[in-house]
């Protein structure tokens, strides 16, 4: 897990420091051997372009991995950047939290009304049993 206030590695510089370089393997010999163009692995390992669906499914094949850990890296990088660009005090919330009482448990949750979707956040314990509490109620 990342500290709250170091910025997460671009997936990029995991590919160069952890792969690339320690297996002698050059930006265009990767290139070739995920079948996209020297370019592109140069803009990604470069930090100028970051790891598509697609390519997190080059990149799992090639070095054993799985699409999740590209996605996820991908992901954290970007929202950490996100986050430091966005002022979301400015925003408004347009459909506020409510409380709930989970009924097996008695405990308050919050409970969040989208039209048509009912999510609330609760106990892992609470999880089988209200979702079949939401899907009666439907």
């Amino acid at each position: 897990m990342l500290k709250k206030g170091m910025p997460p590695v671009h997936p990029g510089t995991i590919i160069k420091e952890i792969y690339l370089e320690p297996l002698g393997v050059t930006i265009s010999q990767l290139g070739d051997i995920l079948g996209v163009a020297r370019r592109t692995i140069s803009l990604i390992i470069n930090g100028h372009s970051g790891v598509s669906v697609e390519m997190s499914l080059r990149l799992s094949k090639a070095f054993n991995t799985t699409p999740e850990l590209w996605l996820n890296m991908q992901r954290d990088y970007d929202l950490w950047y996100a986050e430091k660009k966005i002022v979301l005090s400015k925003i408004r919330n347009i459909i506020p939290p409510r409380k709930f009482t989970c009924p097996f448990c008695m405990t308050s949750k919050i409970f969040l009304q989208i039209p048509h979707c009912y999510y609330a956040i609760f106990a892992d314990s609470c999880a089988p049993n209200l979702i079949k509490y939401f899907s009666n109620k439907r």
